[in-house]
């Protein structure tokens, strides 16, 4: 189960905690005009919400704004069923918010996140993509 725990606005996004059965997971929510689609975005290890590559994942959050955007950091940045079990949470609340097809983009370690987390994932309209070679098996 996800819930919202907390919204605050922040520079053209909303900062959403989310609730999930493990644990508080913290996002940034950039909200589409048409939520029929967004995209996720989850950096790598001790990256936080911006990724540890000179804030890539604000960045890109910012130039697809109006797109529907979630960045989203995982809990545990070195457990990969954890961090998959978090991203997989944002896309149950992007499905909520009426979104029927989602975009997952990894940098680094967020990489092999989000492949395995579109591999597990019962919603099979979404497209995937890494940056930055990473050597930690992924599905």
């Amino acid at each position: 189960l996800v819930s919202v725990l907390d919204q605050a606005p922040g520079d053209g996004f909303g900062a959403l905690g989310l609730r999930t059965a493990r644990g508080p997971v913290e996002t940034r929510l950039y909200e589409a005009q048409e939520p029929l689609a967004a995209v996720i975005l989850v950096g790598g290890v001790g990256g936080g919400l911006d990724s540890p590559a000179r804030n890539l994942i604000a960045k890109l959050g910012e130039e697809l704004f109006g797109d529907g955007v979630l960045r989203l950091q995982y809990r545990n940045s070195t457990d990969l069923d954890k961090a998959v079990y978090d991203v997989r949470s944002g896309i149950r609340v992007l499905a909520c918010q009426g979104t029927s097809r989602s975009g997952l983009v990894g940098h680094s370690f967020g990489g092999a996140v989000v492949i395995s987390a579109a591999a597990r994932s019962p919603v099979r309209r979404q497209g995937v993509g890494s940056n930055r070679d990473q050597t930690t098996p992924s599905e």
